[in-house]
């Protein structure tokens, strides 16, 4: 039950002068859910990514200086542990930070 009030108010916080960390949160939590797919997935995963950004790029015509580069399981993989470790770090610090 502990954990429903906490949750409570981090959803509150989006209306109030602590919304900063709120949002925060939100984006920090975003971040290390994210990361769970670059930690899990496999080729196909990273083969739609890459075309879509692609498309993107020739659809939208913005960042028109880069080009998006496949990476192999070992790169995915330690961008996913990245995410996972500083999303973890940021989320539970603004948590904490709002709790407290």
């Amino acid at each position: 039950m502990q954990s429903d009030a906490q949750a409570s108010q981090v959803i509150q916080s989006y209306g109030s002068s602590l919304s900063a960390y709120g949002f925060l949160f939100l984006g920090a939590h975003f971040v290390w859910a994210s990361s769970l797919i670059f930690l899990f997935s496999g080729h196909g995963y990273w083969q739609e990514l890459i075309e879509s950004i692609v498309w993107a790029q020739n659809k939208l015509k913005f960042a028109l200086a880069t080009q998006p580069k496949a990476l192999n399981i070992v790169q995915g993989h330690a961008i996913g542990a990245t995410h996972y470790l500083l999303g973890g770090i940021a989320k539970t610090w603004a948590f904490f930070l709002f709790e407290g």
